[in-house]
């Protein structure tokens, strides 16, 4: 009996079975819609989730909350706001954050002190002040902030 691969079946086509073992998936700039980024963050367990300049935004997050399996995510020059960090802090397998060119301000970061195994943010081109990025430091001294 065949068993078919689970996830959504653009990820299918090109991973077949092996989609399962996938830890690290770059689409960066692809033409990735919501639903496929919801399903896929359903049905695959990576490590490592490169979104840059999709057209993710903050409802997709919510979809990461369930996935238990991600350390590093990138969202470099997406449409990301406060709401979407807020869903990144329950994310408690997180190491990593990319959120360079967003529109996270003082209070999104704010919410990353709940991850105390974070160990790096990028905030790069972002509305946080150095003030926040203070804050945040004492909270997680060992978190490599970059602004």
């Amino acid at each position: 009996m065949e068993t078919r691969a689970r996830g959504p079946h653009w990820i299918r086509t090109i991973f077949g079975s092996a989609f399962d073992r996938v830890e690290m998936v770059v689409l960066d700039g692809a033409g990735v819609d919501s639903a496929s980024i919801r399903q896929f963050c359903r049905s695959g367990r990576p490590r490592e989730l490169w979104l840059n300049d999709t057209a993710i935004g903050d409802a997709d997050l919510q979809a990461l909350t369930s996935v238990d399996s991600i350390e590093f995510l990138s969202l470099e020059r997406t449409a990301i706001t406060d709401d979407g960090a807020r869903y990144l802090s329950s994310v408690k397998s997180l190491r990593g954050v990319s959120l360079m060119g967003t529109c996270v301000s003082n209070t999104g970061i704010s919410y990353f002190a709940a991850l105390p195994g974070l160990e790096y943010l990028n905030v790069v081109d972002t509305a946080v002040t150095d003030t926040a990025v203070l804050a945040l430091q004492r909270a997680l001294p060992q978190t490599l902030i970059e602004r």
